[in-house]
């Protein structure tokens, strides 16, 4: 028997096992509840979704701490978050991503000669005790892969594996009972292997063919009402610290002022977890979320109202992590927030760099009448994509990330491109999940809505499995050493950037020139975390581990972080002596800076 006749005499045998293929055409509608919890989180809660062939759908995930809500009305898909803000989907790869589920319900797949799918027999293996028949089936419209287990002996589905949002997901299926008279898995358990996270889902009703009221299936009339301006809808000019290629806001909390950071990268706003226990707000739920290259663990917080100027933004539903003491290692300031989507998400954000002024305007009455470029960017996962090209030939979307000091081409797409091949300057990443090594290199220029700059940079980092490098779509993401050229605006609603040359616009900006990575360790000491290769520090003899006093006779505790960072960013040429600490023996160290790339 040939593999392409096995294929479709297993799908056969499985159509048959659940009440036939003619019974299933006939179900056009569904609708089921569930208990749903994530194990070992302490988050568990409900579960309900609406569905009506090919594609309407609707779906609202309550885990008591927080709820989101989404669904497709037919014509597009759409998303509120846990803070009722909904986003309507404008993203390419998701359209294509509709139109395989809606062939799918119409079972195009069965179709030997479908121009839209490629079906393969994969052999045997055996899941949870019981052989099984793996079928893989090919989408040519979404190139998506999808590997279905059924049981050698009933046919019943046990298992489904596939690749999503770039970690490989698998969910067993068991506890089948009858509907009308078609077998349906009553209870899943999906595990994302990359995170080591399971979700159980055991279903408590389930009914099909039913008649859904008009409206079902389109998102909330009432968009998120979170947040207020005091007047004229918007807020100008408020100065920003732009520090390290970081932006750096004053936000006010319960009364007290605090240091938060920018970042569109960031899929929820978060709080620092001590701080928030400080501020006796209660964490509740703790997830293994996504950093750059790892995970991070997360807990869920009501947030008290904030404001920033005459921006005054209501209780929202936040993440909780430990950030504090990366900001206080880094660059020596009590930073106790990051502001994400749910903040920029409600809002059109204009960032002027060169001046380090930012302005908020609400967006059902904004109107743009500068001459900048007007960007599409759509949203996926929560963050804008752009368009951008690296020396005329690295093209394609970017991620749009704020919290990023730098740029970066993710891994799969260096990998593919020999970047790895191209010589550079060896440094590490940080981030909440910890160090990533990465590599430096200088290119020619890139074209970014109708602007070129020469001589930018971009990392490439080292074989990363998960996280955001990881991410095989997109190109890379944009970061503030790019952003920092223009006077951006950022407009969530119409999925849109606008982009203005700057006053800033290509300068030649401060970098390292030493070779050195230095930073607090958690006795507060300047300690020496990553000496580049064949660098000034290199050849000067500096250790990892080596502790730095005083640069040029100046104590490094009165200099702090950023005082640190100027000496080793000054001019090609200049000469530094170090006094440094080794194994309680104190030496002196001399270098010349020297442009590194």
């Amino acid at each position: 028997m040939t593999s392409l006749k096995k294929t479709y005499e297993i799908l056969a045998n499985h159509f048959e096992a659940v009440g036939g293929l003619e019974n299933l055409k006939k179900e056009k509608s569904s609708y089921f509840e569930a208990e749903i919890e994530i194990l070992g989180t302490g988050l568990k809660g409900t579960l309900k979704s609406w569905n009506e062939l090919p594609i309407k759908s609707k779906t609202v995930t309550d885990l008591t701490v927080f709820k989101e809500t989404e669904g497709d009305n037919g014509e597009f898909f759409w998303k509120a978050d846990a803070n009722n803000k909904v986003q309507i989907s404008k993203d390419e790869s998701k359209e294509k991503e509709r139109q395989n589920k809606r062939l799918l319900a119409e079972f195009e797949h069965l179709n030997q000669n479908s121009k839209f799918f490629k079906l393969s027999f994969e052999g045997i293996q055996e899941v949870e005790g019981k052989e099984t028949y793996v079928l893989k089936t090919q989408s040519l419209v979404d190139e998506s892969v999808n590997f279905d287990f059924y049981d050698c002996q009933n046919f019943m589905l046990l298992k489904n594996e596939k690749d999503e949002e770039n970690d490989k997901v698998e969910t067993f299926f068991s506890d089948y009972k009858s509907v009308n008279g078609i077998l349906k898995a009553f209870t899943q358990k999906t595990i994302i292997k990359a995170i080591g996270q399971t979700t159980e889902i055991r279903i408590k009703k389930f009914e099909t063919n039913l008649e859904f009221e008009e409206g079902t299936f389109e998102p909330p009339e009432k968009d998120a009402d979170d947040f207020e301006f005091l007047e004229n809808n918007c807020v100008e000019d408020i100065s920003f610290k732009f520090l390290h290629n970081h932006i750096y806001l004053k936000v006010k909390l319960n009364g007290t002022e605090s240091l938060w950071v920018l970042d569109s990268g960031a899929s929820v706003t978060v709080i620092d977890s001590v701080f928030a226990e400080k501020m006796n707000l209660t964490l509740e739920g703790k997830v293994q979320g996504k950093g750059l290259s790892g995970l991070v663990e997360v807990s869920f917080v009501k947030l008290p109202p904030l404001e920033i100027g005459g921006l005054h933004f209501k209780e929202q539903k936040v993440a909780s992590i430990e950030i504090a003491s990366l900001f206080r290692k880094t660059i020596g300031l009590e930073v106790v927030g990051i502001l994400g989507f749910d903040f920029l998400s409600r809002l059109v954000t204009k960032i002027d760099y060169a001046n380090e002024k930012i302005s908020f305007y609400h967006p059902k009455t904004f109107a743009y009448k500068g001459n900048g470029t007007v960007l599409e960017t759509p949203l996926k996962n929560r963050m804008l994509k752009a368009e951008m090209t690296v020396d005329g030939k690295f093209s394609g979307k970017w991620n749009v990330d704020l919290g990023a000091g730098g740029s970066s081409f993710h891994f799969p797409f260096a990998k593919e491109n020999n970047l790895f091949e191209r010589e550079g300057v060896e440094r590490i990443s940080m981030g909440a999940d910890g160090q990533l090594k990465s590599k430096t290199i200088k290119f020619s220029d890139f074209e970014f809505g109708g602007f070129k700059v020469e001589n930018p940079k971009f990392s490439v980092h080292e074989d990363v499995k998960v996280g955001a490098f990881a991410d095989k779509e997109f190109v890379g993401n944009l970061g503030n050493n790019v952003f920092r050229n223009f006077v951006l605006y950022l407009d969530y609603e119409s999925q849109k950037m606008i982009v203005e040359k700057g006053d800033d616009f290509g300068k030649e900006f401060p970098s390292d020139k030493s070779g050195l990575q230095i930073q607090r360790n958690e006795e507060g000491d300047f300690e020496v975390i990553f000496i580049t290769p064949s660098s000034p520090a290199e050849e000067s003899g500096f250790e990892v581990g080596d502790k730095v006093l005083s640069i040029n006779g100046k104590d490094t505790e009165s200099l702090g972080n950023l005082g640190v960072f100027e000496f080793l960013e000054k001019d090609e040429g200049t000469k530094l002596e170090f006094e440094v600490l080794r194994s309680d023996a104190k030496l002196d160290l001399k270098l010349v800076l020297k442009v590194l790339c």
